[in-house]
């Protein structure tokens, strides 16, 4: 929690879980609610102190305002109404995206270029691992023997609201600073806890639609497939974007030799960077961004 605040929200389905893992034990509803209680203790403990760290003490800290504050937080007191609404309607936005349009993502038009190589190896790279991956899953000895075997109703009733707790409650600690997954360049990083929810959901669905092995198998193919070719161009965008930048760079490091630290640039695409310099006579000089701003 004290290293990456996304995750913070997912505490909250440990309660959940933990009732489910004692449904097969026989107890009363009250015995097991005492039990989840005592097991959960020392985990709330903890989320307790940090909460209690990171508004309360962190914000003291900075020497400016702090630019992940809990705005909805601060505002459910005097516009309840209308911080609520606001709250479930970028909830709505972003599980909807996560859930199904991230996937329209790994097969949009835009991605089939005949023309470029990468791009077609990208598609058949990971169209071939999806067919061997249904391979594997239909003839290896342990599918083979659980083909066309229904699944049990009482998994598909705990995954589905399962899979709905964990994608919302993955997205709330993004949710109550005003901010979403759909709106900025880089903010697609919000979905990072959503996804054991989106994982469960999509199991749900597949095991729901249709429940011979086989249709699933090949539909979790096709979707790997898809995964990997986007991952495929992804790494590859990384790669060009990182030779973009350190060309920037080195281009500065022998145009600009004088070049005085604190100095700020702006640059084409709108991008404005205060850089540290570090002097050097060499052309690999350093150039260490000290603050960035897009």
């Amino acid at each position: 929690m004290f290293t990456m605040e996304y995750y913070l929200g997912l505490e909250l389905l440990r309660p959940l879980l933990l009732w489910i893992a004692r449904t097969s034990r026989g107890e009363t509803p009250g015995k097991r609610a005492g039990g989840v209680l005592r097991n959960w203790l020392p985990y709330l403990s903890m989320l307790l102190l940090f909460l209690t760290y990171r508004l309360a003490v962190f914000p003291r800290l900075l020497s400016v305002p702090d630019p992940n504050a809990p705005a909805l937080l601060e505002t459910i007191r005097s516009q309840p109404l209308g911080t609520l609404v606001q709250l479930a309607q970028l909830g709505l936005q972003d599980f909807v995206h996560a859930v199904l349009f991230a996937w329209a993502n790994t097969a949009a038009p835009e991605t089939i270029l005949l023309s470029s190589e990468f791009t077609l190896a990208s598609w058949v790279f990971g169209l071939s691992l999806a067919v061997i991956i249904l391979a594997v899953m239909l003839y290896s000895g342990s599918t083979a023997s659980r083909l066309d075997k229904p699944s049990s109703d009482s998994f598909l009733s705990r995954v589905l609201p399962l899979g709905v707790f964990a994608a919302l409650l993955g997205g709330l600690p993004v949710w109550i600073t005003n901010r979403q997954a759909i709106v900025g360049r880089w903010s697609d990083r919000f979905t990072l806890a959503m996804i054991p929810g989106v994982v469960l959901l999509l199991v749900w669905l597949l095991a729901w639609l249709d429940r011979r092995t086989w249709r699933r198998s090949a539909v979790l193919a096709t979707l790997l497939g898809l995964a990997i070719a986007t991952q495929f161009r992804t790494a590859h965008q990384y790669s060009k974007s990182w030779e973009v930048q350190r060309d920037f760079y080195w281009q500065l490091s022998w145009r600009v030799p004088a070049l005085q630290p604190e100095t700020i640039f702006v640059a084409r695409r709108c991008l404005s960077i205060t850089l540290q310099i570090t002097p050097s006579d060499s052309p690999s000089t350093v150039f260490t961004p000290k603050n960035q701003t897009r």
